[in-house]
């Protein structure tokens, strides 16, 4: 396979945890992660792979309101 170019989006620390991640699990190590102008280089079989484990954020739960307690004087 090709090496691809994956862009580092808006958080590129967590998309170098990901391709750090699956060339771990393909490889054993994470010498096919490399670096180019705002893109990491891969082989694409990994940004397969990273793109596979990467899920969307779950959404928040709305926030809770207590009721205030009365306090006694």
């Amino acid at each position: 396979m090709s090496d691809v170019e994956v862009p580092f989006g808006d958080k590129p620390a967590e998309t170098a945890t990901l391709l750090l991640a699956a060339a771990m699990e393909k490889y054993g190590n994470t010498s096919a992660v490399r670096t180019g102008d705002n893109v990491f280089v891969v082989p694409e079989e990994i940004a397969k792979a990273a793109e596979a484990k990467e899920e969307p954020e779950p959404p928040k739960p709305p926030a809770k309101k207590t009721a205030k307690k009365a306090s006694k004087k």
